[in-house]
């Protein structure tokens, strides 16, 4: 017999989550993972996730001191005072802000679960988040529990926007992601001035995701958060954070949220009861993060592995003459295989036939840009390429490979 839940979750009954461009290929891969072992299995460079410091960070969470009887106690959900003054800490020493108040930090079970909650916050229901694209499709999820109309743009557009489409459209905020994803570029600081001076123009809140903020390899590039500019009206500003990328611990689910909205925190720090992260992860985070020493290092060898990296992965593919556009920041690009697809003025199909021929005869997974991101034309693919170097050549191959084969049939 069948027992109807309530009507309010009726809505992710309807969803075809496992279908998600994000997720599907994602679940093949994890099917059969690739390794010595298993020569034949999947290789995931869809999802961004870093394996190049595991074993420095293995070390580092291996020696911590002796667990206090406080932590096995309720208290500190929105994080430990100890914690909150080592973000402060890291806030101020490599984000650019300037007299960080630690009771304007909570931390939070991820990035998205941050999101989700500022969101939650600042819009009412049937309400419009400006979203420029590309960008990361994982937002449908992390807003998805706000019903809330994600208003796509492009970013070049911003000033075109007039304040009947606003009103219109019920815009209450505008989600920037930066350093950018998919593209793996760095927003300049005069270009961020006036995305933040139109936000306050326009009294609509700024919600920054700058999860990928330690992360700029380029020299002449230099990543600015939007905590670090000052403007009239700081209570429409936030900054969400997180150390999954930065600090290669997807794992652990560590958001964190900044804003000078007291109201705002005050109900970011009510929702930390339900989105706490467990005393034992915060005594873990402690350990990175609280050891200046190790945190400057880490921070500065995780951002020198990541460019050696890339320069590896790109000269594979300039001598394969595999176009792409060129990445300042992050882990990951995207790849220019317009010239690979099959009847492009298909959309969204042709670039779905090519991922599958990758995944389904090399084994190896590559996220198609206009379901996975939102891109305008096909033939635009995000590559991740943190993995250790012999499971990364074995991708280049195989995805250089099956590209050939791919271009060499017939269409």
């Amino acid at each position: 017999m069948s027992y109807p839940l309530s009507n309010r979750v009726q809505k992710y009954l309807k969803r075809d989550l496992m279908n998600h461009p994000l997720v599907k290929g994602a679940m093949k891969c994890a099917s059969s993972v690739y390794s010595k072992e298993n020569p034949e299995g999947f290789i995931n460079l869809g999802t961004a996730m870093s394996d190049l410091n595991n074993d420095k960070l293995y070390d580092r969470v291996m020696v911590r001191p002796k667990f206090p009887v406080t932590y096995f106690k309720y208290g500190d959900s929105n994080g430990t005072p100890k914690l909150l003054q080592a973000f402060k800490e890291l806030l101020e020493d490599h984000m650019g802000c300037v007299d960080v108040n630690a009771d304007h930090i909570s931390m939070c079970s991820g990035c998205g679960v941050g999101v989700s909650i500022v969101c939650q916050a600042v819009t009412d229901v049937g309400d419009g988040v400006l979203v420029p694209v590309p960008c990361y499709s994982g937002f449908d999820f992390d807003l998805f529990n706000c019903d809330v109309n994600l208003v796509r743009f492009k970013l070049s557009n911003l000033e075109k926007l007039t304040d009947e489409y606003l009103q219109e459209n019920k815009i209450k905020a505008l989600l920037l992601t930066n350093p950018d994803n998919p593209m793996g570029t760095v927003i300049e600081r005069e270009e961020l001035v006036k995305i933040v001076n139109w936000c306050q123009e326009k009294e609509i809140h700024l919600i920054s995701d700058e999860i990928y903020a330690l992360e700029v390899f380029d020299p002449e590039k230099k990543f600015v958060s939007v905590m670090s500019i000052k403007v009239e009206k700081p209570e429409l500003v936030t900054m969400v954070y997180g150390l999954s990328k930065d600090f290669c611990i997807p794992g652990w689910r560590t958001g964190v949220i900044y804003s000078k909205n007291e109201q705002l925190m005050n109900v970011v720090k009510q929702s930390s009861f339900y989105s706490s992260l467990s005393k034992d992860t915060m005594l873990s985070i402690e350990q990175l993060l609280c050891n200046h020493e190790f945190r400057d290092n880490w921070i500065t060898n995780n951002r020198k592995m990541i460019h050696k990296q890339y320069l590896k992965v790109t000269k594979m593919l300039d001598n394969a003459e595999v176009p792409y556009a060129k990445s300042t920041s992050a882990f990951f690009f995207c790849l220019d295989l317009r010239k690979f697809l099959k009847e492009p003025e298909r959309g969204e199909i042709s670039e779905i036939e090519l991922h599958d021929f990758l995944l389904d005869n090399y084994h190896v997974q590559i996220l198609a840009g206009m379901g996975g991101f939102y891109f305008a034309e096909p033939g635009w693919f995000r590559m991740c390429y943190a993995l250790e170097w012999e499971i990364m050549e074995t991708a280049m191959e195989r995805l250089i490979k099956g590209l050939n084969e791919y271009l060499n049939t017939e269409k």
